[in-house]
């Protein structure tokens, strides 16, 4: 049996309070083709960070300029920062992804988009970048998938890509993944062009926006999207209906208020993931905590009745803040959550690697049902 290896230790002792670092919800990954960029993955804090570490020899055009572009649109809309993931071959692009993957699961990210997804790329393999980016998410449980709708305008191509990717690629991973359309006309990076853009990068800036003036609590919709001249295809209520049906989330063009982003759904069916602000919130309360506990992981004593008492009080104290942020239902906090870390989930003395178990149900904004949490922090043995 393999023994677990111990937990980051962020806090020594047994006493007190732990406070959680917050998790980087805002920050964005893009992954694309960057051939002269080595296999680079950076971390750029703004468009002129970007364009110094990635575009010294010039500016791209056409499928090329994709990546660029998103980052650009990323920051125009909100966005404060961002790790960009260069891939330099399109037979390897998989591969580098995977590696590229595994090296961000340390870091505090809030989304995923690959901006360049339909470039010279058949289908299947198309599936496989979208399947791993979404397993990546779901797996982790700190991070959203934000996908594009495919480059062609018509809407049904949006609704007949949901459809696959809800009942045969993703089935287990929708929670994590957004889909969105159509795609964006922006400025070129030449002067005097205009080009189409898939949208995930301005609708990832524009969450970052959201979240900075609202909270991630907030439904990152009723946007209106910076750096966008037109759309590619302008929705009637009648196709934004079918495809809201399906869970894909769609910019319109809207009397009065521009180009507005108007939808913020995922793409599962369950109805406790369906509103991707609950699904965020409930990201950023698992990786809080998480964090907010891994100091036990130091203790020689892991199942005592006193640390346990300990941790609900730290857990207690994090989800009071975020119900004081208005991200948790209830006129007392009491009615907000509740935690749980006792006799009742764990039982008895562990045999072997010391597990202490925490369990908290949470009321976010929306559903009404209460939403359970489960973090568990394991000591190797001695």
């Amino acid at each position: 049996m393999t023994v677990p290896v111990p937990g980051v230790r962020i806090v020594e002792g047994s006493g007190g309070s732990h406070p959680g670092s917050r998790a980087g919800t805002s920050v964005a990954v893009f992954i694309g083709r960057l051939p002269e960029a080595e296999g680079k993955l950076e971390f750029v804090s703004s468009w002129s960070d970007f364009q110094t570490r990635f575009l010294e020899s010039g500016m791209p055009s056409g499928a090329a300029a994709w990546l660029p572009l998103a980052v650009r649109g990323f920051f125009a809309n909100g966005g404060s920062s961002c790790h960009v993931a260069a891939i330099t071959d399109a037979e390897t692009y998989v591969a580098e992804l995977d590696l590229h993957l595994i090296a961000l699961e340390a870091a505090e990210v809030g989304m995923i988009a690959v901006p360049d997804l339909f470039h010279d790329r058949n289908d299947a393999v198309a599936d496989e970048i979208r399947a791993a980016v979404a397993e990546h998410c779901s797996a982790l449980g700190t991070r959203m998938a934000i996908l594009d709708a495919p480059a062609d305008p018509a809407p049904e191509s949006a609704e007949t890509l949901a459809t696959r990717l809800k009942e045969e690629l993703l089935a287990t991973q929708t929670p994590f993944t957004t889909l969105y359309y159509p795609w964006l006309k922006v400025p070129g990076l030449t002067a005097g062009t205009t080009q189409e853009v898939p949208p995930c990068g301005h609708i990832a800036g524009a969450w970052a926006r959201s979240d900075a003036l609202r909270g991630i609590h907030k439904a990152p919709a009723n946007l209106t999207l910076l750096e966008v001249s037109g759309l590619s295809w302008d929705l009637i209520d009648e196709e934004h209906a079918r495809l809201h049906a399906k869970g894909v989330d769609c910019v319109r063009l809207l009397p009065g208020q521009g180009l507005t982003l108007w939808g913020a759904r995922t793409l599962s069916d369950e109805p406790e993931w369906v509103q991707i602000n609950v699904r965020r919130v409930v990201n950023a309360l698992t990786q809080d905590i998480r964090m907010a506990t891994r100091w036990v992981t130091d203790q020689k004593e892991l199942n005592t009745e006193r640390l346990r008492a300990i941790v609900r009080n730290d857990v207690t104290a994090i989800l009071t803040q975020w119900w004081r942020r208005g991200a948790l239902k209830g006129v007392a906090a009491k009615d907000a959550f509740s935690v749980t870390c006792d006799d009742t989930n764990n039982p008895g003395s562990p045999v072997g690697p010391a597990t202490l178990s925490i369990v908290a149900q949470v009321a976010p904004l929306h559903p009404a049902e209460f939403v359970t949490i489960r973090v568990s922090q394991t000591r190797a043995q001695n």
